[in-house]
């Protein structure tokens, strides 16, 4: 492990906490918001919309970025427009909120990409599997304080109030993270930083050895395209489309399943959803120690022995396989199930082979390219954060009918074909390119 790579962890792992309670703070704050403006569902529906939008926008620009300039300066930059957003949102009016929201998105958009390209840049291969998780755990982390803290705070002040403290801690937390925060580990070294304060002086501007020499912004953008043919690129995006497919269809019409099914009121409904997200959130650690071992089985006996590539691409396989499977079979059991608790018990195993792709497509993106690992993730998000606006959408006009087994099926069916990309096409080669 690289020096400074705990820091780098466990900073990177923090900003996905602060941003995804920024962003999963505004739909519980809607009711509020709708309550004072006299908001109907279409205007709700219409304000919530606006995130994806704007986040499905600057992926890509966010990715290219990364790589070119490192992951700090454009995080940096999302996490202070992210402040400045919630700062406004305080004393926005209700025609100008669509467009903090759809601005919010525009921010939070190149952060994903400026993390693969940072966690690529700070650890080995066989370390991003659990630096994944505990980036996802964090992501829980944030959400859970968004979707509980965040509306008890709003009750207690007023979601103008909250939106406002919000703003100011993240902004706090911009400062901490522009002072401490590096994009590659030779950033931290303060030899270097005297080196080069030396060469200005002087006037001497000579590269280092081995520096490859400078490209023109056409032969740039010829190389990023070349980097976009890796088969297993593709695999990648395939799985996460299907991941996102399927997690976002049942975290959206969920609720409504247990109300119209069940007829539980919506704190009941809560309970067991609630319960299988921290099923998820726990089965992180388990995974962990499924992939220790399987790296461990396989490094051979010799004392701190390295994974080797085969041992990637097994436990890569082995997660993609485990994670869709379970997904795909709890997905088509709940056609069967017929009580609250089974369908809790599903539930919890389709939070948990969610868990398992933190080792599986997630981990595999940053495999491919230490190069492009930002554009590689803006262009996969971009596509998945597609699925998760087309596949509630879609799932709204399937229960038209009340037809729950349909959804269900197709679901397993995404499931299915999220299991197939990742056991066969999966690839942990790493291109120089």
């Amino acid at each position: 492990m690289q020096p400074n790579a705990r820091r780098a962890g466990c900073l990177l792992c923090a900003t996905r906490a602060v941003v995804q309670a920024c962003r999963m703070v505004w739909p519980p704050l809607v009711v509020l918001i709708a309550a004072e403006f006299s908001l109907s569902l279409v205007e709700q529906a219409t304000l919530l919309s606006g995130f994806p939008l704007g986040y499905m926008c600057t992926q890509v620009v966010g990715g290219i970025a990364a790589d070119r300039f490192g992951g700090k300066p454009v995080q940096t930059a999302s996490l202070a427009a992210f402040a400045l957003v919630m700062l406004c949102a305080a004393t926005a009016r209700s025609e100008q909120l669509y467009f903090l929201y759809l601005i919010a998105g525009l921010c939070a958009g190149p952060q994903e990409p400026a993390y693969s390209a940072m966690s690529a840049a700070w650890f080995a291969q066989h370390e991003l599997g659990r630096l994944s998780a505990f980036a996802d755990t964090a992501t829980v982390a944030g959400e859970l304080f968004a979707t509980v803290g965040g509306p008890l705070l709003a009750e207690f002040v007023g979601w103008r109030v909250a939106c406002a403290l919000l703003g100011v801690a993240t902004g706090a937390y911009t400062l901490l993270w522009a002072a401490l925060a590096a994009s590659k580990p030779q950033e931290g070294a303060l030899k270097e930083k005297v080196k080069d304060a030396r060469r200005v002086r002087t006037g001497v501007h000579e590269r280092p050895a081995g520096t490859p020499p400078r490209q023109s912004l056409v032969a740039r953008a010829a190389l990023s395209l070349s980097a976009l043919r890796h088969p297993a690129l593709w695999a990648c995006v395939v799985q996460h489309m299907a991941f996102n497919g399927v997690k976002y269809t049942f975290s959206a019409w969920m609720p409504t399943y247990y109300a119209r099914k069940f007829d539980l009121s919506r704190a009941q409904s809560a309970k067991f959803l609630g319960i299988a997200q921290l099923v998820g959130l726990a089965s992180q650690f388990g995974w962990a120690r499924v992939e220790r071992f399987i790296l461990a089985a396989r490094a051979g006996p010799a004392v701190n022995a390295q994974p080797s590539v085969a041992s990637l691409l097994v436990s890569r396989r082995a997660f993609a396989a485990a994670g869709f499977l379970l997904m795909g079979c709890c997905a088509f059991g709940l056609s069967i199930v017929s009580t609250d608790w089974g369908t809790c018990l599903l539930l919890c195993g389709i939070s948990s082979g969610a868990s398992a792709h933190s080792f599986g497509f997630k981990a595999n993106y940053l495999d491919l390219s230490s190069r492009h690992s930002g554009l590689y993730m803006g262009v996969g998000n971009t596509l998945a954060t597609f699925m998760t606006l087309v596949m509630p959408l879609g799932a709204a006009y399937v229960l038209e009918n009340n037809d729950w087994t349909m959804l269900f099926s197709i679901a397993a069916g995404m499931a299915l074909i999220g299991l197939v990309a990742g056991t066969w096409c999966t690839s942990v080669e790493r291109r120089a390119i």
